[in-house]
């Protein structure tokens, strides 16, 4: 095999081949590979990425001329702690002396905010406040980091929200939603606090908030304030849903607000970053992002390897994959990115073992693969990697781990510490074991730590062995649904959900009307309600039936369901027209055991339990003794990321 050396302290006109010979940039090595890939003695390569700080002013990009095979694979390899990054260093902090500037600012706050200026370093790019969240992964505008942790942009309030304090008459619209007559505005609406009028740029703030519903966010930019009435005009328009009185938001990007250690602002006129420090600033330690682009993108590759690589501070998603096969991420960490970790569209055979994901402004990892018309499987693997603190932009469907498509297995991981979901899935026959899902759903309502539904035809998926716990509700949400350990949405169907256990979450598994649903051998410990079944499409999603909303039957049509593979694959799809559709018929809650739970099982929407096979079900009113040590009657105990040969650290 080919071995090649990069280092930060290399050099491009090296030959590469030895450590004191290093190249300087990645794209050097990969030239370099092609041109040894035209040998007929070509028996792989790999190119040892050296220990060290590699600055990104662009990505890197791979094609299919930079793929290897299954007897000559390329290996990107990590020694030591090589990390890319996307960020500047930033220095030259000196206390604030403008008079204008201390006048804007905080008279407490005043005497400890230093600043430096951005222009004279360089820095001009300060990104695009772009209407981000609900599921929209874009590229971050520039964030501050300090001592490798993200610094909060100046705002109001720090902690919490404030209201929007009613409509504007003329820009009200009327409309019906999920069942029930809506009013909301996608333009105007009052705002009640004095604070507005006491800032100096307003048109530079921005807004992020639930504005309809405690699970769909968005951050969105207003165009003009009225302050004499109270009335801000945002840009149309602000997303799924309109905004409606007394949604929950806050101000974003306001120097008057700068009021806490720990904030930041950057005047984009002047060029001046404003910062108040956590404690006593110490030069060398700050910097601003800038890369907004991946930092590798792998385009139709295969039999190509990221190994012992780490990615931190850009402002896009780090590793872009595009179709291609036998893909494999081992040991790389990405932490203190603005968007997400990975991107895989369209693979096969792709692997993520044994990654961590950290402090990310969207999500964690997502990918597809797979042909659901045929059902073949896409062989993709998402193994004991350690996923945390993710959306801290996006805080809604910007999930720790996303999937659609075929035959995606999602084995001992452990996703925690969020805003909203840990995992949602689209697809068929998916795996989901051993993972501990836990501190989740902390900002939204209606949310689940894994989440599906509203197509019956994605069918197949096991959830089993998996742990579900502290996911309490615990947010500023409004709570009309609450939180759910696994969320079968929305006529969910065919899933399997087998030995999970689900300790302190406030419900937990809800089957929201679907069908063919088996749930067997779980266990529900002090849970609020272990169990929730209901029959929406008799009350209030009637619309989904009536014609007004032919999502389901039109998702139907779209799946040769009465011939193969489906017909045999899941035979029940093809009677489900003629046994009555509307009802969730042929659901099983077998062998499990709830104990000290509230309530051990709810009937909603005109459910009964005549249409739930209900059978040999424990209930208690208090856990046995010494549950927790029994592991071998209760697998998920075991559930989570841990130590191994591919994974050196949690």
């Amino acid at each position: 095999m080919k071995t090649f050396f990069v280092s930060p302290v290399g050099n491009d006109k090296n030959v590469g081949t030895e450590r004191e010979q290093a190249f300087y940039t990645l794209t050097r090595a990969r030239d370099a590979v092609r041109l040894a890939k035209q040998s007929d003695e070509f028996d792989g390569a790999c190119i040892t990425v050296l220990s060290g700080k590699y600055s990104m002013a662009q990505g890197l990009h791979l094609d299919w001329q930079d793929s290897g095979t299954e007897e000559a694979p390329v290996i990107w390899k990590g020694e030591g702690k090589p990390i890319f990054s996307g960020a500047i260093s930033i220095q030259g902090f000196q206390p604030v002396t403008d008079p204008e500037i201390l006048a804007r600012l905080p008279k407490d706050a005043a005497p400890f905010v230093v600043e430096c200026d951005l222009f004279a370093q360089g820095v001009r790019d300060f990104g695009v406040f772009r209407s981000r969240g609900g599921g929209f992964t874009l590229p971050s505008h520039m964030e501050f980091f300090y001592k490798n942790q993200r610094q909060t942009l100046a705002r109001w309030p720090n902690d919490g929200f404030t209201r929007v304090a009613g409509l504007v008459p003329g820009h009200i619209n009327t409309y019906e939603e999920h069942g029930h007559e809506q009013q909301g505005s996608d333009t105007h609406f009052y705002f009640e606090e004095d604070r507005p009028l006491h800032w100096k740029h307003p048109e530079e703030v921005i807004l992020h908030g639930y504005w309809s519903w405690d699970w769909a966010d968005r951050y969105i930019k207003p165009v003009h304030w009225d302050m004499e009435k109270h009335i801000v005009e945002v840009e149309s328009r602000v997303g799924t849903y309109d905004i409606r009185t007394n949604a929950r938001f806050r101000y974003i990007n306001v120097l008057e607000e700068l009021d806490c250690p720990g904030e930041w602002y950057a005047d984009r006129r002047s060029g001046k970053l404003y910062f108040w420090p956590p404690d006593a600033f110490e030069e060398g330690y700050a910097e601003v992002s800038m890369l907004e682009e991946a930092f590798l993108t792998l385009d139709h590759v295969s039999h190509v390897a990221l190994e012992g690589l780490a990615f931190c501070s850009g402002r896009a998603t780090a590793v872009e994959i595009q179709g291609g096969h036998h893909i494999a991420l081992r040991d790389c960490h990405f932490y203190n990115l603005g968007s997400s970790g990975v991107n895989a569209v369209d693979t096969t055979e792709t692997l993520l073992d044994s990654c961590s994901f950290a402090n990310m402004g969207d999500g964690g990892i997502t990918i597809s693969g797979g042909d659901r018309k045929t059902l073949t499987p896409s062989g993709n693997r998402i193994t004991n990697c350690d996923i945390h603190h993710f959306g801290e932009w996006s805080r809604c469907y910007c999930l720790g781990i996303s999937l659609s498509g075929v035959g995606i297995r999602v084995d001992h991981n452990s996703i925690h510490d969020a805003p909203q979901e840990a995992l949602h899935y689209h697809g068929n026959d998916h795996i989901i074991e051993y993972n501990d899902f836990y501190n989740l759903c902390q900002d939204a309502d209606d949310s689940g730590a894994t989440h599906t539904g509203r197509d019956w035809t994605q069918r197949g998926t096991v959830l089993r062995y998996n742990r579900v716990h502290g996911v309490q509700n615990l947010s500023n949400a409004d709570r009309k649904v609450g939180i759910v350990g696994i969320y079968l949405d929305d006529w969910a169907s065919g899933q399997i959900v087998y030995g999970n256990l689900f300790e302190d979450v406030f419900m937990g598994v809800m089957v929201g009307s679907g069908r063919d649903n088996l749930l067997k051998q779980n266990v529900f410990v002090n849970c609020h309600r272990a169990i929730s079944f209901d029959a929406r499409g008799l009350t209030w999603a009637q619309y989904y039936f009536d014609g007004r909303t032919n999502t389901l039957f039109d998702l139907l049509a779209e799946i040769a369901y009465e011939d193969t593979p489906y017909l045999q694959r899941y035979p029940q799809l093809a009677s489900l027209l003629e046994d009555e559709p509307v009802l969730p018929k042929h659901n099983a809650f077998l062998e499990n055991k709830v104990w000290g739970c509230e309530t051990w099982i709810r009937f909603v929407d005109g459910m009964s339990e005549e249409i739930l096979l209900l059978k040999d079900n424990e209930i208690l009113p208090e856990a046995p003794s010494g549950w927790q040590q029994r592991t071998d009657l209760y697998p998920a105990l075991t559930a989570g990321s841990t130590l191994d040969q591919n994974r050196k650290t949690i």
